[in-house]
């Protein structure tokens, strides 16, 4: 839609899922722990939309880009607990020279190159989606004996709340190396 977004190359499509190779990135964001993605998502957006909006040592108005990406751990044991980092693409106009965050909850985060595995899906993105099309991601790839990172996942948000149609957003496994 027109927003700057995170540069890849595709290196395959596969049945339920893409390869792609990420050139390094800048983001800011945040972490929040709970239980629900939904709640971390809410209260990163809030604080990462001030940001875009003044709240940063530039004290300027950022474009919006896209994603929206969630890197989401799980905590040890059984009790739902986990730490979710939300995160927004810095635009390209950005990316050399990232004005820092005001709020002390955000920082700066540098992605290096990676491999992602993708699985994309429409709709809004909630809990059960969420770990839904992440379980259908794990099947593809273990299916197809892909190694991927079992730490950790994102997910990406490519529309804003009020696009109810069309929308679009993606699960991503990193690749072990």
């Amino acid at each position: 839609h027109d927003l700057d977004c995170p540069k890849y190359t595709l290196v395959a499509k596969k049945t339920g899922y893409e390869i792609r190779n990420y050139a390094p990135s800048k983001w800011v964001g945040g972490t929040f722990s709970g239980s629900s993605y939904t709640k971390a998502a809410n209260e990163g957006f809030d604080l990462l939309f001030k940001y875009i909006s003044g709240a940063n040592s530039a004290n300027e108005k950022i474009p919006m880009a896209s994603p929206v990406a969630t890197k989401i751990v799980p905590g040890p044991g059984s009790t739902g607990e986990k730490n979710f980092t939300v995160l927004f693409f810095t635009p390209f106009a950005y990316q050399a020279n990232t004005p820092t965050p005001t709020d002390p909850q955000l920082g700066l985060v540098s992605l290096p190159a990676i491999t992602a595995y993708v699985g994309s899906f429409g709709g809004f993105e909630s809990d059960a989606e969420l770990q839904e099309r992440t379980m259908e991601l794990v099947n593809h790839l273990n299916k197809d004996r892909m190694a991927y990172v079992k730490d950790f996942y994102f997910t990406a948000g490519y529309d804003p709340p009020f696009r109810v149609i069309g929308r679009h957003n993606e699960v991503w496994l990193l690749a072990a190396n």
